[in-house]
């Protein structure tokens, strides 16, 4: 679970986000990624912090699926 209880996205947020993207299905990403920008959006215009944080989960979701789409080249 998720809290924007410090409303600032901290190293231990993006660690943590970045080991479950990689523990996750296809699906599992899509999902996170649409339901945190919503999130994100629902924060607009009322709560910056929060949808800024919002934003960098889904950024950082994201980052995985762009990265088994174009693996890098060993």
């Amino acid at each position: 679970m998720t809290t924007t209880s410090n409303k600032f996205a901290t190293p231990e947020h993006f660690s943590r986000w970045e080991d479950n993207a990689r523990a996750m299905t296809d699906a599992a990403l899509a999902y996170t990624v649409s339901d945190a920008s919503a999130a994100a959006k629902a924060c607009a215009g009322w709560d910056p912090c929060g949808e800024n944080f919002y934003r960098d989960q889904a950024m950082t979701y994201q980052q995985e699926i762009a990265a088994r789409r174009c693996p890098r080249i060993s």
